[in-house]
Protein backbone atom coordinates (compact mmCIF):
# COMPACT_ATOMS: atom_id res chain seq x y z
CA UNK A 1 0.00 0.00 0.00
CA UNK A 2 1.48 3.50 -0.85
CA UNK A 3 -0.25 6.77 0.82
CA UNK A 4 -0.52 9.96 -1.05
CA UNK A 5 -0.81 13.19 1.05
CA UNK A 6 -2.19 10.55 3.90
CA UNK A 7 -4.31 8.54 1.30
CA UNK A 8 -3.66 5.39 -0.07
CA UNK A 9 -2.51 5.90 -3.66
CA UNK A 10 -2.25 2.28 -4.75
CA UNK A 11 -1.60 -1.40 -3.53
CA UNK A 12 -0.19 -4.66 -4.96
CA UNK A 13 -0.61 -8.23 -3.65
CA UNK A 14 1.47 -11.45 -3.77
CA UNK A 15 1.15 -14.91 -3.55
CA UNK A 16 3.93 -17.25 -3.14
CA UNK A 17 4.90 -19.99 -4.67
CA UNK A 18 5.83 -21.55 -7.77
CA UNK A 19 4.64 -19.94 -10.09
CA UNK A 20 4.03 -16.71 -7.83
CA UNK A 21 1.00 -14.60 -9.00
CA UNK A 22 0.69 -11.15 -8.74
CA UNK A 23 -2.76 -9.81 -7.36
CA UNK A 24 -4.44 -6.83 -7.24
CA UNK A 25 -2.75 -4.03 -8.57
CA UNK A 26 -4.82 -0.98 -8.05
CA UNK A 27 -3.37 2.81 -8.06
CA UNK A 28 -5.40 5.78 -7.78
CA UNK A 29 -6.71 7.38 -11.01
CA UNK A 30 -4.38 10.80 -10.26
CA UNK A 31 -1.04 8.38 -9.83
CA UNK A 32 -1.79 6.11 -13.39
CA UNK A 33 1.05 7.30 -15.55
CA UNK A 34 3.37 8.26 -12.78
CA UNK A 35 5.50 5.22 -12.75
CA UNK A 36 4.11 4.00 -9.81
CA UNK A 37 2.88 0.92 -11.24
CA UNK A 38 5.47 -0.67 -12.55
CA UNK A 39 7.43 0.25 -9.03
CA UNK A 40 5.09 -1.46 -7.54
CA UNK A 41 5.54 -4.97 -9.94
CA UNK A 42 9.14 -4.18 -9.59
CA UNK A 43 8.97 -4.91 -5.68
CA UNK A 44 6.50 -7.85 -6.25
CA UNK A 45 9.14 -9.87 -8.60
CA UNK A 46 12.01 -8.57 -6.44
CA UNK A 47 10.42 -10.52 -3.94
CA UNK A 48 8.98 -13.91 -5.79
CA UNK A 49 12.59 -14.17 -7.06
CA UNK A 50 13.89 -14.00 -3.47
CA UNK A 51 11.32 -16.55 -2.22
CA UNK A 52 13.21 -18.84 -5.32
CA UNK A 53 9.85 -18.39 -7.76
CA UNK A 54 11.08 -19.31 -11.78
CA UNK A 55 7.86 -17.56 -12.51
CA UNK A 56 5.13 -15.07 -12.24
CA UNK A 57 1.57 -14.78 -13.28
CA UNK A 58 -0.77 -12.80 -13.41
CA UNK A 59 -5.44 -12.36 -14.31
CA UNK A 60 -6.21 -8.99 -15.94
CA UNK A 61 -10.05 -8.31 -16.73
CA UNK A 62 -10.20 -7.83 -20.38
CA UNK A 63 -11.52 -4.87 -19.92
CA UNK A 64 -8.25 -2.73 -18.69
CA UNK A 65 -6.33 -2.61 -21.99
CA UNK A 66 -4.42 0.40 -20.15
CA UNK A 67 -3.35 -2.26 -17.35
CA UNK A 68 -2.56 -4.65 -20.01
CA UNK A 69 -0.27 -1.97 -22.06
CA UNK A 70 2.05 -1.79 -18.31
CA UNK A 71 2.24 -5.28 -17.79
CA UNK A 72 3.63 -5.89 -21.54
CA UNK A 73 5.76 -3.07 -20.98
CA UNK A 74 7.25 -5.07 -17.58
CA UNK A 75 7.62 -8.27 -19.95
CA UNK A 76 4.42 -10.69 -19.23
CA UNK A 77 3.22 -12.19 -22.24
CA UNK A 78 -0.43 -12.89 -22.39
CA UNK A 79 -0.83 -16.96 -22.80
CA UNK A 80 -3.74 -17.65 -24.56
CA UNK A 81 -5.25 -18.73 -21.48
CA UNK A 82 -8.72 -16.74 -20.50
CA UNK A 83 -11.52 -17.52 -17.13
CA UNK A 84 -14.88 -16.28 -16.50
CA UNK A 85 -15.65 -15.24 -13.00
CA UNK A 86 -19.15 -15.16 -13.13
CA UNK A 87 -20.25 -11.79 -11.21
CA UNK A 88 -22.28 -9.53 -11.74
CA UNK A 89 -19.74 -7.66 -13.89
CA UNK A 90 -19.72 -10.57 -16.22
CA UNK A 91 -16.06 -10.10 -15.89
CA UNK A 92 -13.13 -12.67 -18.09
CA UNK A 93 -9.80 -12.17 -17.18
CA UNK A 94 -6.60 -12.90 -19.81
CA UNK A 95 -4.02 -15.08 -17.97
CA UNK A 96 -0.18 -13.48 -18.13
CA UNK A 97 2.86 -14.69 -17.01
CA UNK A 98 7.09 -14.02 -16.96
CA UNK A 99 9.70 -15.67 -16.04
CA UNK A 100 11.71 -14.37 -13.41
Amino acid sequence: MVEAGGRVGGCIGLALGDPAELKKLYLDARLRGSGLGRKLISLVEETARASGAQRIELWSDTRFKTAHAVYERCGYRKTGRTRDLHDLSNSTEFHFEKGL
